[in-house]
């Protein structure tokens, strides 16, 4: 396994919670788009792997491929992890707006208001999913999205820390 040596029990959790939602949404083939949409972010994951590998092949620290190795790991990271979530949610939310602006140009009755038009507000979108998913769903992506943004936090102040220790000359040259 090239996952490092020492690992947290909330790295465990947090995939837990992400295979339990997945297979929730999957199991009742409703909202599987938040349970897939955050998938992605693992990309952050294979510096990770690179730096792993070079650990166990006895590269240095100091060495300038590690350094920026480990750049690009907190890069990535702050790239796919700090936006995922906000990202997703929007993206989850206008794509329940074009349904409603369907299902009422259609004649369909959405949830909400039925003679409205024009664009759904935020508060019709939610109401609508909040009705089409089954309660384990969004329940599921409510607790597994939550944990990953708590956990998230707290990775990445770690995974700063870790970087700015290690490249305390960087710092002192940016400053």
């Amino acid at each position: 396994m090239l996952a490092p040596q020492k690992q947290s029990p909330a790295i465990y959790v947090h995939h837990l919670a992400g295979y339990i939602a997945g297979l929730i949404s999957m199991t009742c083939r409703k909202g599987t788009y938040f349970s897939t949409a955050i998938m992605f972010t693992e990309l952050s994951l294979l510096p990770v792997s690179v730096m792993s590998v070079m650990d166990r092949l006895g590269v240095s620290k100091v060495r300038p491929l590690y350094k920026n190795t480990f750049l690009i790991r907190v890069i990535m990271w702050l790239v796919t992890r700090t936006f995922a979530v906000p990202f997703i949610i929007v993206r989850g939310l206008e794509f329940t707006s074009r349904m409603i602006k369907l299902q009422r140009a259609s004649g369909e009755s959405p949830i909400g208001n039925r003679a409205a038009s024009g664009e759904p507000s935020i508060r019709e979108c939610l109401a609508t999913l909040k009705a089409r998913l089954p309660t384990a769903v969004s329940g599921g992506v409510v607790c597994d999205y939550s944990l990953f943004m708590v956990l998230n936090v707290v990775w990445t102040i770690q995974l700063l820390q870790k970087f700015l220790k290690q490249n305390k000359k960087v710092v002192r040259i940016v400053t």
